[in-house]
């Protein structure tokens, strides 16, 4: 982050809100994933598999957001 950045705790709240949204999204595309199942075409599972990687990568952003970001922003809102 820059020096001197500001951010209120609306932006703040802002962005715990739309991080919830993008777990909501994320847990929907991995439930109609498996309603799927295991289809014969093989586009369909090829789909299926980068669905996949990319839910493994959401989750994996996100933990690290909940982790090592976001508490340092909430840090920087408190001590301002």
């Amino acid at each position: 982050m820059k020096p001197g950045l500001q951010l209120t705790h609306e932006e703040f709240d802002f962005l715990l809100s739309e991080h919830r949204r993008l777990l909501h999204l994320t847990n929907h595309l991995e439930y109609c994933l498996y309603q799927i199942g295991a289809p014969e075409d093989p586009a369909v599972r090829e789909c299926q598999q980068a669905a996949g990687a990319l839910i493994g990568c959401l989750r994996d952003l996100a933990f690290r957001h909940d982790q090592q970001v976001f508490p340092v922003l909430e840090a920087l809102l408190t001590a301002g």
